[in-house]
């Protein structure tokens, strides 16, 4: 399986310019891409409590549309975060979107920093239960994991940092390529 980080910048609160670049990332990914990988709440950036409200999407929203149909396209699956509304409760979600099903699996932050305790909820879920785990996918294996900023836990570790050193190294706008060798 290859991953692909890419570590771009986006605007909290520009959902139009974030998702053209979101979009051109995935068109311009490696060819042999099989995992592309978006940073934490990258496609609405960082929202406030102000703002919230008029970001928000749902999970078969419009921009999770557009990222399905560049995925699809491009034969991909892509992780990548947002700000989710649902039963107007917001959540800091990542999304696992694969060509042959869209939004595969979701994820909703559980962990909040004291910054975004006044913006998001956190999902209610008992310790532990989320888990890494995998299904075949045509292009065989494909990743799920809980938290795609924390760590990629399948089937060998990244840590965020070493992720982030890599992209210090050579500096902004890099995309830092990833192999992960068979089990």
């Amino acid at each position: 399986m290859k991953v692909e980080l890419a570590q771009i910048k986006g605007r909290d609160g520009d959902t139009a310019y974030n998702l053209t670049r979101a979009l051109e990332v995935i068109a311009t990914c490696a060819v042999d891409t099989d995992l592309l990988i978006l940073p934490e709440t990258y496609i609405t950036g960082f929202p406030t409590k102000d703002n919230i409200a008029n970001l928000a999407e749902p999970l078969n929203g419009p921009s999770i549309q557009r990222l399905h149909a560049a995925a699809k396209a491009r034969n991909i699956s892509v992780a990548v975060g947002f700000a989710e509304v649902c039963d107007g409760r917001y959540f800091n979600t990542t999304v696992l979107i694969t060509p042959e099903d869209g939004v595969a699996l979701h994820y909703r932050k559980t962990q909040l920093w004291s910054g975004e305790r006044d913006v998001f909820e956190p999902e209610a879920r008992p310790l532990g239960t989320a888990s890494c785990s995998s299904r075949k996918s045509k292009k065989g294996k494909v990743t799920q994991f809980p938290e795609h900023e924390k760590k990629l836990c399948c089937p060998k570790d990244l840590s965020p940092l070493a992720a982030k050193r890599a992209y210090d190294s050579v500096g902004q706008n890099c995309r830092c390529m990833l192999r992960i060798a068979p089990e």
